[in-house]
């Protein structure tokens, strides 16, 4: 469900607010977390199964009038029914004497390019690969942060910290807080872009993990005394970071990253590898508290949290305000030029080696003979 939204977002948004709508799947989350939190604070377990199961009847009934995206229809030729499917979604071209009805997915052109099935062997070319492997390593780096051990465990959290807030009481602030920054990066996603978001995401949580294993390792040494806000204050500041970030970004850019005709099979294979990683982290929550203490897992997350802004700074690129063609171009566009690259390099060593060749054969000496009289002017030496 998760990847679909995405994938709708990235095909059927203008490029200036496609960050805002790819937020809206988060924020959404956030109210459930915390709805969650709340009915839990009162229901027993079974009544809250109950009413949770609620939500899920009433998305598959808003979504059964739901067209199938513009994108997705003209890359089967389907033009008539991308032009339908606009209208319904109230889309009009920004600028009608200019833009055709479909303008916001390609040119008839680039659709006519696009028709072509899906095939294997263009999974291995490096302008999939790539970013496919960025999107994959920000979806690790999203649950590896711990963000989903904290949510499943944040009233066991508090209890262990000896927090002054009631632990119910302090889960749903926290929730709260999740929800309002989660609202509040609706309005910097497309001002202040994708990757500078990430790596104020990282830092914060960076910050605020280490601030919480320092409350633990000095609750273990009885030195935590006067410090009974600083899990809840870290868990706020943690949640803060990850909402503005972590939270929706990596999935948007998923659906923005991987190029059309790979994104439904290999966003497939990233989401079910993200849940992969959701099971890993819940289940190593314990044991990593057993090992290496409860200091030293939220530590260890701090430490993957700072790794994380490291790698947004140096490989993922900026996708603000670019089209999806624009972006699938930077990598094809990178391909092209690293293969041009090493054509040079090796036309430039051919080159050379003909040069060496044809300077032996004026002299009348074969390479062999030249390797023979320069080892015997060394010897003579």
């Amino acid at each position: 469900m998760e990847n679909v939204l995405n994938w709708r977002v990235s095909e059927c948004s203008h490029a200036e607010i496609r960050g805002v709508l790819g937020c809206l799947p988060a924020l959404f989350m956030a109210t459930g977390i915390l709805l969650s939190y709340v009915m839990g604070a009162w229901l027993p377990w079974n009544q809250l199964a109950w009413a949770s199961a609620i939500f899920p009847a009433l998305l598959l009934i808003v979504m059964i009038p739901l067209p199938e995206s513009p994108a997705w229809l003209l890359s089967r030729g389907r033009i008539e029914d991308a032009e339908k499917s606009m209208k319904w979604l109230h889309h009009p071209p920004r600028n009608p004497e200019t833009e055709s009805p479909v303008y916001i997915i390609s040119s008839e052109e680039i659709v006519s390019n696009q028709k072509g099935a899906f095939s294997i062997n263009e999974v291995f070319r490096r302008p999939v690969l790539f970013p496919f492997a960025l999107t994959f390593v920000l979806l690790i780096f999203q649950q590896v942060s711990g963000i989903d051990a904290i949510i499943f465990y944040t009233v066991s959290i508090f209890h262990s910290a000896g927090s002054q807030v009631n632990d119910h009481l302090a889960t749903i602030i926290v929730g709260l807080v999740q929800l309002v920054a989660n609202f509040l990066s609706l309005f910097v996603v497309d001002r202040a872009g994708r990757k500078p978001l990430l790596i104020g995401s990282g830092a914060l949580m960076c910050v605020a993990l280490a601030a919480l294993s320092t409350h633990f390792y000095l609750q273990e040494n009885n030195m935590a005394e006067g410090l009974g806000l600083l899990p809840l204050i870290s868990l706020m500041v943690f949640m803060v970071g990850f909402s503005l970030g972590y939270c929706s970004i990596p999935f948007l850019l998923m659906g923005e990253l991987i190029p059309e005709k790979q994104r439904s099979f290999l966003s497939s294979i990233a989401g079910s590898l993200n849940l992969g990683m959701t099971f890993i982290v819940i289940k190593t929550y314990h044991d990593l508290m057993t090992s290496i203490g409860k200091d030293g897992t939220f530590m260890l997350y701090s430490a993957v949290c700072f790794s994380s802004c490291i790698f947004v700074y140096f490989l993922v690129p900026e996708t603000k305000g670019k089209s999806l063609i624009e972006i699938e171009e930077i990598f094809e566009l990178t391909d092209i030029s690293k293969k041009a690259h090493e054509t040079k390099k090796e036309i430039a060593t051919s080159t050379a080696k003909s040069t060496k060749i044809a300077s032996l054969k004026e002299m009348n000496t074969t390479p062999e003979d030249a390797d023979t009289n320069i080892t015997t002017e060394k010897r003579k030496n």
